[in-house]
């Protein structure tokens, strides 16, 4: 709460996506692509890239180009003090972040998830972490989303328990080891309400194949040693294609993991 970002603002883009998702199939079509994503969750999802670069807004669905882009905007102020705030939390300073990854919000998820006949037999979107350095949620009433609750053991076996949606609120999810990526998932909840979220993700801008990331060398001490060596984001991205959208896609840059 708190956040800043105008709620207008919020509701135009969670409006817009829900607008766009709810065109005539003929309209929606141009927009579409198959991927190889594994199994099939219950749902839909325009993804939009705002950069590196200027986006091109054209070709963005004209049902929902301006409110998206608005959000988006906004959300990229918010993300930079979100940035710092997790400086100061981590205790090396207000700009270290920023300095060190550039934090950038350029990739966007507006997903829709239909009502169901039978919600129990179908799931949103399946138990995942994100790969984002943090990610911002807007989500709408209909609600779905649930979390798994951490019981403190390597497997990550505790109860999965619902986020109730909160009107105004933004959520957000960061992995560090320090603060540890949660592992979420979406339930179909409604059999005549369709539910609408739209994920922000702010990643290192610097993204190539040469810019490797690591510990920041200020959390490294003799009595916690570096947790994960060094790696670029590409090789972060197809270790989660080899091995899933667990924690396990970052388990297997662990140190001591003979991975």
């Amino acid at each position: 709460m708190n956040h800043g970002v105008p709620s207008g603002t919020v509701a135009s883009a969670v409006t817009a996506a829900r607008a766009f998702h709810e065109e005539p199939r003929a309209a929606r079509a141009a927009f579409y692509s198959v991927e190889p994503v594994g199994a099939v969750a219950w749902r839909d999802t325009l993804r939009v890239r705002f950069g590196p670069g200027e986006p091109d807004l054209g070709r963005l669905p004209a049902a929902c180009r301006d409110a998206l882009r608005e959000y988006q905007r906004s959300l990229t102020a918010f993300g930079k003090e979100m940035a710092g705030v997790l400086s100061e939390a981590l205790g090396v300073g207000a700009e270290r972040l920023e300095e060190a990854m550039q934090v950038e919000g350029w990739l966007m998820a507006c997903h829709y998830y239909p009502p169901c006949p039978e919600p129990a037999r179908v799931v949103g979107s399946l138990e995942h972490t994100d790969p984002s350095l943090f990610t911002v949620l807007a989500q709408d009433g209909v609600g779905g989303l649930q979390v798994r609750r951490d019981d403190g053991g390597a497997g990550g076996g505790g109860e999965w328990v619902d986020v109730a949606p909160l009107t105004g609120a933004l959520l957000q999810v960061v992995s560090n080891d320090e603060l540890k990526s949660v592992e979420h998932r979406v339930v179909i909840k409604s059999t005549q309400d369709a539910r609408v979220s739209i994920a922000l993700f702010f990643n290192p801008a610097k993204r190539g194949a040469s810019d490797h990331f690591g510990p920041l060398p200020e959390l490294v001490t003799a009595e916690k040693p570096a947790q994960y060596r060094s790696f670029t984001v590409p090789e972060f991205m197809s270790s989660r294609r080899e091995y899933g959208h667990s924690r396990s896609s970052i388990e297997r840059f662990k140190v001591s993991s003979s991975q």
